[in-house]
Parts: structure tokens; C-alpha cells; sequence
């Protein structure tokens, strides 16, 4: 499984969980089966009127978060 995650200027990260939501929480993130889908989310997320202006990274899920 994958999500979405931004990097804080603290180096902390937030993981996407849907809307103009972001958590520090990993098992809030919404998550992807594909990581191509999850690319194009980013896309989604990025285009004019977007929701951050952060750049955004797929990410694995940590094991254990994979099913949650």
C-alpha cells in the first residue's frame, strides 16, 4: 500500500487523508493499492486552485499499516 506524504519545515512528515486533510498520523493517510494511482493524485493535488504547494512524495506504508 502507498500514501501521500509532505515534509514539515521540521523535517516532520504528514501523510494525506483525503480533502485538505494531512495528518502526522500514517494510519489516518488515505492509501493507494498502486503507487501509479497515488502519482496521480499528486497531479491532482498540484494543479492550479490545489490544496498544498508543498512537494508531495509516495510513499510505502510501514508494514503492520499496510491492512489497517
Amino acid at each position: 500500500m502507498f500514501s501521500l506524504a509532505i515534509e514539515s519545515d521540521d523535517g516532520e512528515l504528514y501523510y494525506w487523508s483525503g480533502g485538505e486533510i494531512w495528518s502526522v498520523h500514517p494510519e489516518e493517510a488515505a492509501r493507494f493499492a498502486q503507487e501509479t494511482d497515488a502519482e496521480a493524485t499528486i497531479d491532482m493535488l498540484k494543479k492550479p486552485g490545489g490544496i498544498f504547494p508543498r512537494p508531495i512524495y509516495v510513499l510505502r506504508l510501514p508494514e503492520g499499516l499496510d491492512d489497517a
